[in-house]
């Protein structure tokens, strides 16, 4: 799920059109927008999250500093690309339904 999250925070930073997200943004994304409006389940906590992050912050997508989160926008493109560019998009109606779910999350996060 680590491409997911990388799709998430590179579509997050392309809305809000600045490379610094805030860890409780995440939060209310994930356990919040996603979890409870758009039905969709990517962690399971917190911790997990955190995790995940940590994974993208030594590949260098990202750099956790506290509460805040600076975005390598090049690098992050580059991993969310696997999820764009799938060819599970054409195979599985469940991985275009994620998409679908991804992006409504994102719109509602914008409003």
């Amino acid at each position: 799920m680590w491409t997911f999250i990388a799709y998430i925070i590179y579509r997050l930073c392309e809305e809000k059109g600045k490379n610094v997200i805030r860890l409780d943004e995440l939060y209310k994304l994930f356990f919040d927008v996603f979890w409870r409006e758009c039905k969709l389940a990517l962690v399971d906590s917190k911790n997990e999250l955190l995790d995940k992050l940590r994974y993208l912050e030594a590949l260098g997508a990202l750099r956790i500093k506290g509460d805040r989160i600076e975005v390598n926008m090049r690098e992050i493109k580059s991993i969310a690309s696997i999820v764009e560019n799938s060819t599970l998009k054409s195979e599985l109606l469940i991985y275009r339904m994620y998409i679908s779910r991804i992006e409504e999350g994102i719109r509602k996060m914008s409003i």
